[in-house]
């Protein structure tokens, strides 16, 4: 017979919001070419949040980063079905 003993944190202990920080780590994942890391940082560029204001010019470059990206992978799935 097993026990399992499970403890929920307090809405009080959750973790502070950081989206300066969160920025940051989202442009080192999107660096490494993670698609839903680029556009998180795209859609945070065109609305803004809290401490990250909203601009333009950064949107487009996520916008179309992660447009590339997309491209490559249907590019890659387009030439594994073809071989198979």
């Amino acid at each position: 017979m097993f026990l399992c003993v499970c403890v929920f944190p307090s809405v009080s202990q959750s973790p502070e919001r950081n989206p300066v920080q969160a920025v940051e780590m989202m442009k080192r994942a999107c660096a490494q070419n993670d698609i839903p890391s680029c556009h998180n940082l795209s859609v945070l560029f065109k609305k803004g949040d809290g401490l990250v204001q909203a601009d333009s010019a950064q949107h487009e470059e996520f916008k179309s980063i992660t447009q590339m990206l997309l491209n490559q992978k249907k590019s890659q799935f387009k030439k594994v079905f073809r071989n198979s």
